[in-house]
């Protein structure tokens, strides 16, 4: 790929010879733009709709609305070979403060992009190109917490409500005495009768 195609095409590097491509490009790979025998790193962002984030039950939303796609390429004779590392930063409700925070997400894995279906994690379309979005999206949803709490130990009080973890739960039920919980007083008659 030359520097004139590169500006062309909305593809920028930056200083460390990186591929940045643009939002309008979404994740899509064409393999006729590696070079064969050569590393290349190419970053794309990964846009990520309201809908798609109704995936993740704790997630609120996500800084600018995007998450960064950073694949490494290898060209090989039979294959490309792809590592690909999704991070994000994403707005979760804390469960110990009920408060919004934000978290750094990442999660990759290793991919086979090939025509050989028994060798392939992801398979060329018609035009011969890679679509790697729902992969993304998969690595994207495994790296963001179904719950969060940045204090999982402790109890958060409010106005006439405490919140306490499950661990807090069953320490407390452990060491509870007989008369100190209610339930336990009627739990406690009603067994003596069996």
């Amino acid at each position: 790929m030359n520097n004139e195609n590169t500006k062309t095409a909305g593809v920028t590097r930056d200083r460390e010879g990186r591929i940045i491509h643009p939002a309008s490009d979404e994740l899509w790979l064409d393999p006729r733009s590696l070079r064969s025998g050569r590393t290349e790193v190419h970053i794309f962002p990964l846009l990520i709709s309201k809908q798609e984030l109704t995936a993740v039950p704790a997630a609120e939303g996500l800084e600018n609305d995007t998450a960064q796609v950073t694949c490494i390429f290898k060209v090989l004779d039979d294959c490309i070979v792809c590592t690909m590392q999704v991070d994000s930063r994403v707005a979760l409700i804390d469960e110990a403060t009920l408060k919004l925070t934000y978290l750094d997400c990442s999660d990759w894995a290793d991919l086979s992009l090939s025509k050989d279906p028994d060798m392939a994690d992801v398979m060329p379309d018609e035009r011969g190109r890679y679509d790697l979005k729902p992969t993304a999206l998969a690595l994207f949803f495994s790296s963001v917490p179904s719950r969060y709490s940045s204090n999982p130990e402790a109890s958060y009080e409010g106005d006439g409500f405490e919140v306490i973890s499950e661990d807090e739960y069953n320490r407390r039920l452990a060491s509870s005495k007989k008369g100190e919980n209610p339930f336990e007083q009627a739990l406690g008659s009603k067994n003596s009768k069996k």
